[in-house]
């Protein structure tokens, strides 16, 4: 071997060596970040068999109340539910908190409350029923029950409080190891761009020292142009003055330079960066390598904007390149576009907080319904009074309906929460009615006029809560895009899908429109018009849950009217009915 090549075999096997121990290490980063997922996956489902555990004993208590306060069986099916049920919960929460010790003991402690609780309410149960009802509700009102229902909470609390505080160090575990994973692949990519350029110069380098060995090399150099040309990534590389010598078509691209244009350009004129927040020029990270002589990789949130104005998210790195004596030679870029990326992170972002919402909405809705119960029984308890006047039982009616109303609220919104995927028949008509009604005050607070012509009562076999989900987005859309005064139109008729027997439901308004050429884009994910509030995703679920059952979902905007047009095949036959409104 001759001994000027030594150093570039030294460097392949050093390079090799480097590669390899960098690929155990993200090889054992992402098995942290598989395994902190399966944990958080774990402490999540902890915190719901809790609180539907909760939910049990919360229903237990609801139906005895109800039971004692009007002596009607049918409250006691909630109670009889729990009374079924609660085991088989206390036995999967324990399940899952087999492994701590500390769980373990409190798990304990809730089943024995959770039973004393049940045999509180089946006492007060068992003197009703034998005719004690006065003795029974004093027993309620003595608290016993209350008391241990406020330990169960506590109990519940504790174990959540735990749960709560290792799925946080399981999320910050997990970060760690992504952005670990996320460094090694950056660092390995850019030893492997630094070292393949490295290696071209050597062999340029030989070029001139044999004619015998001329053309080997010449090829030799024009397959590393080939490799780095075919990266995925973009590959960008300086000389030592900052003035660029090469880039390859990714790079060429996202730059919005050809070659011929980038080459001999200082860095700073080909890859313009900035702040994606701030707008203000972001440091050169090619300068920065100059000065320090390591790798550096860019800020968060930076862009590179291309000649035209076009604004593109990227994530690089970049690394100095140095000759067999050790010496800087030049700096290699190595960026990719990120803006999908950032897109994606946004829209989950934003769908946790309208999961969590989701969740706060349904508790609150869960909480209210219960009170809301034991007052209407109250209310109609007094009705029941003969000494009250007639003005008293008006202002009576007036509040039950107005109960009711909230009843009813917080009904659909457990329902939105809560309805399963399960195929049970749908009765459109029915299903608009509940969203209008759940959406009543925006549309009384714009006085906007709603005319219904339902023309076929056909039910439909399908996912109620998908169902509802589409029929909520699109109703909410109109009524956002409607002026004061607005009109709201929704036709339910027959129709037929490729052959089959269908319902036409089409949601109609006369509002802001959509302009034509937003008309195709509509129903992409992440395109919205509502700058301040949209996700993007509306329209684009909405659409993917229709075609889900073989269904299609149109848009069109004429004669200063939008409407959205939703086929869905029918697959059970329903009585027909009409009406208009």
């Amino acid at each position: 071997m001759r001994n000027d090549l030594k150093p570039l075999w030294l460097g392949i096997v050093l390079l090799l060596i480097v590669l390899t121990i960098n690929g155990y290490v993200t090889f054992l980063s992402f098995q942290r970040v598989n395994r902190n997922n399966a944990l958080i996956e774990h402490s999540q489902q902890v915190l719901l068999e809790t609180e539907r555990l909760k939910s049990l004993l919360v229903d237990a208590e609801t139906g005895q109340r109800g039971y004692l306060y009007t002596g009607d069986l049918h409250y006691l099916e909630p109670y009889n539910r729990a009374v079924r049920g609660v085991d088989a919960q206390l036995d999967r929460v324990a399940a899952l908190t087999a492994d701590i010790a500390l769980q373990r003991t409190q798990v304990q402690q809730l089943r024995d409350l959770s039973h004393a609780q049940l045999k509180e309410l089946a006492d007060t149960i068992a003197m009703a029923q034998a005719g004690q009802p006065e003795e029974a509700k004093a027993r309620v009102l003595s608290n016993v029950g209350k008391n241990i229902m406020d330990d169960i909470r506590a109990s519940i609390s504790e174990i959540e409080g735990v749960e709560a505080r290792l799925q946080t160090e399981r999320v910050s575990e997990m970060k760690t190891a992504t952005h670990s994973t996320t460094s090694a692949f950056v660092i390995a990519t850019s030893i492997a761009a630094a070292a393949l350029l490295v290696f071209g110069g050597l062999l340029a380098r030989e070029m001139g020292k044999s004619d015998a060995a001329a053309a080997a090399v010449l090829e030799q150099k024009k397959w590393l142009d080939t490799t780095l040309s075919s990266i995925g990534d973009a590959v960008l590389a300086t000389d030592t003055s900052g003035r660029v010598v090469f880039l390859n078509e990714v790079a060429a691209t996202l730059a919005g330079y050809t070659s011929s244009e980038a080459r001999g350009q200082p860095i700073g004129q080909v890859f313009a960066i900035f702040n994606e927040v701030t707008r203000e020029p972001a440091e050169d990270p090619v300068a920065k390598v100059i000065h320090t002589g390591t790798v550096v990789g860019l800020a968060n949130h930076t862009i590179l904007r291309q000649p035209d104005g076009t604004e593109v998210a990227i994530d690089d790195s970049a690394a100095p390149i140095r000759n067999a004596q050790g010496e800087l030679i030049g700096v290699v870029l190595v960026f990719r576009d990120v803006t999908k990326q950032r897109e994606v992170e946004a829209a989950l972002r934003n769908a946790e907080k309208l999961a969590t919402t989701g969740r706060f909405a349904a508790t609150i809705a869960h909480e209210i319904n219960n009170p809301l119960e034991a007052i209407m029984n109250l209310l109609f308890l007094l009705n029941r009074d003969s000494g009250l006047s007639s003005e008293g039982r008006g202002y009576l009616a007036l509040a039950a309906q107005e109960l009711s109303r909230v009843a009813a609220v917080a009904r659909q919104t457990l329902a939105f929460y809560k309805d399963n995927t399960s195929p049970a028949p749908v009765n459109i008509p029915n299903l608009l009615d509940e969203i209008l009604t759940f959406y009543g005050r925006r549309i009384e607070a714009r006085n906007i006029h709603v005319v219904r012509n339902y023309r076929n009562h056909s039910q439909f076999v399908g996912s109620a809560g998908e169902i509802r989900q589409v029929f909520s987005n699109l109703i909410l859309n109109a009524i956002d895009a409607l002026p004061p005064d607005g009109e709201l139109t929704l036709n339910v008729s027959d129709d037929d899908k490729d052959g089959r027997p269908a319902v036409r439901i089409e949601v109609e308004d006369n509002g802001s429109g959509i302009q034509q050429e937003h008309l195709s884009k509509i129903f992409e994910p992440f395109f919205t018009t509502k700058k301040d509030v949209g996700t993007g995703l509306g329209l684009w679920s909405a659409k993917n849950l229709v075609e889900k059952h073989e269904g299609q979902l149109l848009a069109e905007c004429s004669g200063g009217k939008t409407r959205l047009t939703v086929l869905l095949p029918v697959l059970r036959e329903g009585a027909d009915h009409a009406h208009a409104g």
